[in-house]
């Protein structure tokens, strides 16, 4: 079972309007220990992000001006007004929803080359996940793990603790056991590798599932028969 952002990310986010000025975004991000903050409307609707980055990092000139007229330029800007947050911050940003999976979240951080995805529910701010929101998420102790793998076996597959033994080790996972149908493995979160051992009754991984079906047939009853026996046992393929 896979979690949600919604189950990780920071519900109480600062937040800041456009007009924000630059010197109060930079008390904010110090204040309440963060690297970057959202930017939203009136509304609540996001905006754009500012991030420490930003701030420090002086916007380009449109085109090249000697260093001395530049200067003068920028101190005749900065009498007239002063820098607000709509003028440094990233925009459009990346957005999830609460529903979406840690795994797609980190996805996307990594695709995108960002450290904050501000979380939107009915197309309002409703937090902020972080990359140390989703390591912290992955990286927990084998007995956690261990616990809500036996959890998911138990409610969502019917399988009693008799069934299928679950070990962890280092995120490993190893399943001894028996199932009826090869499709009964679940991703959870924390796990790094999966060895199973388990075996199955029926191979309903494969598209021709009914044609398979009807092709396995249980082994003979007879004298020395030990009776139907697994139509497969193997390795499944670590996830």
């Amino acid at each position: 079972m896979q979690r949600a952002v919604g189950e990780v990310m920071t519900n109480t986010v600062a937040r800041i309007g456009p007009q924000t000025p630059l010197p109060e975004v930079a008390k904010l991000l110090r204040e309440r220990g963060v690297t970057a903050v959202p930017v939203v409307d009136e509304q609540g609707h996001v905006l754009g992000l500012v991030s420490g980055m930003d701030l420090a990092v002086e916007p380009e000139p449109p085109h090249r001006t000697p260093p001395a007229m530049h200067r003068l330029a920028h101190r005749a800007r900065g009498r007239a007004r002063t820098a607000t947050a709509a003028d440094r911050m990233s925009s459009p940003v990346v957005t999830v929803t609460p529903d979406v999976s840690l795994r797609t979240a980190a996805r996307l951080l990594q695709v995108h080359g960002i450290h904050h995805l501000p979380v939107i529910a009915d197309g309002k701010l409703a937090g902020v996940v972080t990359r140390r929101d989703l390591l912290a998420a992955f990286l927990r102790d084998d007995e956690h793990v261990r616990r809500q793998l036996a959890h998911t076996l138990e409610m969502t597959y019917h399988l009693a603790w008799d069934q299928v033994t679950v070990t962890v080790h280092n995120g490993v996972v190893r399943l001894d056991g028996r199932v009826e149908r090869r499709s009964l493995a679940a991703a959870v979160d924390g796990v790094t590798a999966v060895q199973s051992k388990l075996a199955w009754d029926l191979d309903d991984t494969t598209p021709d599932m009914e044609s398979r079906e009807r092709r396995v047939a249980p082994r003979p009853h007879g004298p020395g028969s030990l009776g139907p026996g697994p139509a497969g046992i193997a390795d499944l393929p670590s996830t």
